[in-house]
């Protein structure tokens, strides 16, 4: 049997002992079982900075370091107008 998702937004914290602290009622039907997705507010400069370490980690990369790979020399193409 397929399970059906209703979903709700609403805002929270999260305590200083991990605990989520739920600000305001959800508004859809209860009781009942819930699953939860936290979505961390950031001002976006951690969040870039997240995001550049983990593709700077990744290894889908390193096939670019390969010799085959430079193709391009300073040579080619045109430089930008200033």
């Amino acid at each position: 049997m397929a399970t059906t998702l209703n979903a709700a937004e609403v805002r929270g914290h999260i305590d200083d002992k991990g605990v989520l602290i739920v600000d305001e009622p959800i508004p859809l039907a209860g009781p009942g079982a819930v699953r939860v997705l936290v979505m961390l507010e950031s001002n976006g400069d951690d969040e870039d900075r997240l995001w550049d370490t983990a593709i700077a980690r990744a290894d889908t990369w390193d096939d670019l370091k390969h010799p085959d790979e430079d193709i391009y020399t300073l040579n080619d193409g045109r430089p930008l107008a200033p």
